[in-house]
């Protein structure tokens, strides 16, 4: 994996988790979930998405994310629900 990337919705933990040691050099970028349609994935072989992200966006983001995985980008999804 070259370019990994992660989601987060703005909350203050989320934030403060991404901005530590093994994150940053872990992730070539953090992309707030509303900035999300604006953001070229083409960059990037792969995303986190964690879980309790608002779903709506994320429904909305659907066409775009499915557009990441046809061309081989591969997503992560973190959460502790089945």
């Amino acid at each position: 994996m070259k370019r990994l990337a992660s989601l987060h919705g703005g909350a203050h933990t989320e934030r403060a988790s991404l901005k530590r040691p093994v994150s940053k050099a872990t992730l070539a970028a953090q992309i707030y979930l509303l900035d999300l349609p604006q953001t070229d994935l083409t960059q990037f072989d792969g995303l986190i998405i964690p879980e309790g992200l608002n779903q709506n966006k994320l429904d909305a983001a659907a066409p775009q994310l499915l557009a990441f995985l046809n061309r081989g980008g591969a997503v992560f999804l973190i959460g502790d629900q089945p």
